[in-house]
């Protein structure tokens, strides 16, 4: 079970734009494929607890998840931005202190 505090919690669904039941620019494939690759098929049944948004997804990933799991995630999300952002200047409206935030919550 992960252990995110709320404040942590907060801080994220903001940089990953979690407003509106979105995550970051992901479509639904896109979201899919992205946990795929981190061995999470998070279109299970499971993560639709809350609701079938990829917002709502990602939280109960947050909470059912172990701390490993959630920092692989944190880790790839931080590594998706900087890829984008490295391709096409701004294309996802997150600042590189977020980034590292996003980095330093993850346990190791």
């Amino acid at each position: 079970m992960g252990t995110l505090s709320i404040a942590q919690k907060t801080i994220l669904e903001s940089v990953l734009g979690m407003q509106g039941g979105f995550v970051l620019d992901f479509s639904n494939t896109s979201f899919g494929q992205f946990f795929d690759a981190l061995g999470v098929d998070i279109f299970e049944e499971q993560y639709a607890e809350n609701g079938t948004s990829k917002a709502n997804r990602l939280r109960v990933f947050w909470r059912l998840a172990d701390d490993a799991e959630v920092s692989a995630a944190l880790i790839a999300f931080a590594d998706y931005v900087e890829a984008k952002n490295a391709v096409q200047a701004g294309a996802l409206d997150v600042l590189t202190t977020e980034i590292e935030y996003a980095r330093r919550v993850c346990w190791t």
